[in-house]
Parts: structure tokens; C-alpha cells; sequence
């Protein structure tokens, strides 16, 4: 039965039959104990394959935010001035992400800066002229994720504990480096 759910059955057909007035159960029969472990069986199946292609899976909010908690942010390797237009060079990618804060998701490259941004900060939503701030539900979005106020020991300790340092930014007393 988990194979056959496994690969896209989904009517199953099963007769049920007990045992009475001296009569046996049919071998194509199955009895009521032996279909409760089939349900059980077809709900283990269900839970291990997952929604059906035709339907998409929804984790729940507690997924959702502990995934989002692993979505890199976008720092400035050194000091950019206002209109400087970003590039790979200019930036590194870093958790954690903080409220206002693009992701590696949102960045597009090519964005001009509105403001000047220092060497290790994040580069924030209003700080940029991109598309994503202009459409006020992403702009909500976006501060309504991540952390607020994270300082720069938190950056410190997150390299600390197996990240590589991205250039500019100085490395933890004792902080091995992978």
C-alpha cells in the first residue's frame, strides 16, 4: 500500500468481512483488526509522501520563522557613499537578518544606494533604490522579518562558531576559520 501511494494511487478498494455463523472470512476479505493497520498504514503513507503534486504543502508559522531565521542578510564591505551603485564587490552575505534588512533573496545588484552605508551595516530596504521598495506589502514584509537591532558582537559570534569572516571584518580572539 505505501509503494502504490508512493506512486500516485489514491482510490484503494478493500472488502470487509467477520467471522459469523460459522462462516469464514473470504481470503480477498480482510478483517476489522487487519483494516485498522491498514489506515494506519495509508496514514503513515500520507505523512511520509507528503501533499499530492496538485496541492502545495503549508508549513506551519513555527517552520516558517525557523527558516527564516537562516536567511542571510546583505552587509557593505567597507564604506559605500550615497549613489554608489552596488555590486558583488561591495557587499557580503551574513546571518543573521534583521528587520528592514535585504536577504541574498531581495538582492538584484545594481541598486543605487540613497544613503551612505558604513563598512559592516546592513544594507537596509530605504537605503536602496530598488523595485522591492516601492511595493509597500514587501516593504512590510521585509521589516516584519529577521531581528531587531543586532550588533555587530552578534556578527562577531556567528563567525565564530564556523563561518568565514568576509574582508573588513575583524575575527573573534580564538575563532577558527573553515
Amino acid at each position: 500500500m505505501l509503494i502504490a501511494y508512493a506512486k500516485g494511487a489514491r482510490t484503494f478498494e478493500r472488502h470487509i468481512d467477520i467471522e459469523g455463523d460459522g462462516k469464514t472470512v473470504s481470503p480477498y476479505c480482510s478483517r476489522p483488526d487487519q483494516i485498522d493497520a491498514w489506515f494506519k498504514s495509508w496514514q503513515k503513507a500520507r505523512e511520509v509522501c507528503g501533499a499530492p503534486g496538485t496541492h502545495k504543502r503549508l508549513p506551519p508559522p513555527k517552520e516558517i520563522a525557523y527558516l527564516d531565521s537562516l536567511v542571510r542578510g546583505v552587509y557593505a564591505k567597507r564604506d559605500l557613499p550615497d549613489g554608489h551603485i552596488l555590486s558583488d564587490e561591495d557587499v557580503y552575505l551574513a546571518i543573521p537578518l534583521q528587520k528592514g534588512q535585504i536577504s541574498c533573496r531581495e538582492l538584484m545588484r545594481g541598486e543605487v544606494l540613497l544613503s551612505p552605508i558604513r563598512q559592516d551595516q546592513p544594507v537596509m530596504i530605504d537605503k536602496i533604490d530598488t523595485p522591492y521598495s516601492s511595493i509597500p506589502s514587501l516593504k512590510e514584509m521585509m521589516y516584519s522579518r529577521g531581528l531587531e537591532g543586532v550588533s555587530n558582537d552578534i556578527l562577531n559570534l556567528s563567525q565564530s562558531v564556523g563561518e568565514k569572516p568576509a574582508p573588513g571584518v575583524p575575527r573573534p580572539a580564538g575563532a577558527a576559520i573553515n
